[in-house]
């Protein structure tokens, strides 16, 4: 009896002992039980797809072929042999390179501008915001419309300006050009530029009001013109934003999608036809999944070398500090 009594004595502290126990071990480890589904998360959408995107790259895998022989190298050298894939890389090296050089010019000026007080400076702000917040179909319509050669307020323009006869075609031109330096491209990177160069410009002008003005009273003083004071003074002060903003839209320009395809569908001819659109061709039309995984591996390849150098640089950075 007195053992069964000092039995049921002791069950309720070993239950409040176990609940300790728990309560104890979830405090010690509450920001990995936080962060598991989020890795779960990532684990099934991005990290299980990359891997299978790449070993089907060393295989032939069609809709219409059920078998899938292991082919090593293949897949990447009859890429590197196609003289159209070829021209499709070059195309976007073209496009990525040019949008961001012109959108970090007019994103530096526009940002500069915003940054001096004046009268509506924040409507200003508002309306230069629209095309970033734009969706990239309603873009593709409006931009269609533009430069289509029967509707288009452009040709209305050049024609009442008695520049044009006859309407131009800005998407459809064939006659002039320069492997990816042709009016279609040129048309495509007008637009591409339009659309990316908000977000630069708000990444720009908060790192320029970061900037103590005391710097600028001082190289005023020492009679620093405004040229001068942007490339003595701003430029150098907001390099580190500079480079991660033209480093992430290097990443999202190479892997860009919507301009092309929404316009074009990378025609005429595939003269303004990048990498991107051409994985969709080969997966969702001519269903070649291998050959659309060994483009997307190439792609992945291309944009992790720049971002193993900065972030090798970073880290430098911050041991030296």
């Amino acid at each position: 009896m007195e053992h069964e009594f000092v039995k049921k004595q002791s069950q309720p502290l070993k239950r409040k002992h176990q609940s300790r126990t728990f309560s104890s071990f979830v405090d010690r480890n509450i920001s990995y039980i936080l962060v598991l589904p989020v890795l779960l998360l990532i684990t099934v959408v991005i990290l299980y797809p990359s891997i299978r995107t790449i070993l089907m790259s060393f295989y032939r895998v069609e809709l219409l072929k059920p078998e899938q022989p292991f082919i090593g190298l293949d897949n990447y050298i009859n890429i590197i042999k196609d003289p159209g894939l070829l021209k499709i890389i070059y195309n976007t090296i073209f496009f990525s390179v040019a949008s961001l050089f012109l959108a970090t010019i007019v994103a530096l000026y526009s940002a500069q501008l915003l940054n001096k007080p004046y009268w509506g400076r924040g409507l200003y702000r508002t309306l230069l915001l629209i095309p970033w917040v734009t969706p990239p179909v309603v873009m593709g319509a409006v931009w269609k419309v533009l430069y289509s050669e029967n509707f288009s307020p452009l040709n209305g323009l050049l024609m009442g300006l008695g520049l044009r006869d006859t309407p131009f075609s800005f998407l459809g031109n064939t006659e002039w050009g320069f492997g990816p330096f042709n009016i279609p491209m040129l048309s495509l990177v007008v637009v591409n530029v339009w659309h990316m160069f908000p977000f630069m410009m708000v990444m720009f002008l908060a790192a320029m009001q970061s900037v103590s003005k005391d710097y600028y009273e001082a190289a005023t003083v020492e009679g620093l013109g405004k040229i001068g004071q942007f490339y003595k003074i701003t430029l150098p002060l907001i390099l580190p934003v500079l480079e991660i903003t033209l480093l992430l839209e290097f990443i999202w320009q190479f892997n860009n999608f919507n301009s092309s395809y929404l316009l074009t569908q990378g025609g005429p001819l595939d003269m303004t036809n990048v990498l991107a659109v051409k994985v969709f061709q080969e997966a969702f039309i001519n269903f070649k999944y291998s050959t659309a995984s060994t483009i997307s591996v190439l792609m992945f390849l291309v944009v992790l070398v720049p971002s193993i150098f900065y972030i090798k640089k970073r880290v430098q950075n911050e041991f030296k500090e």
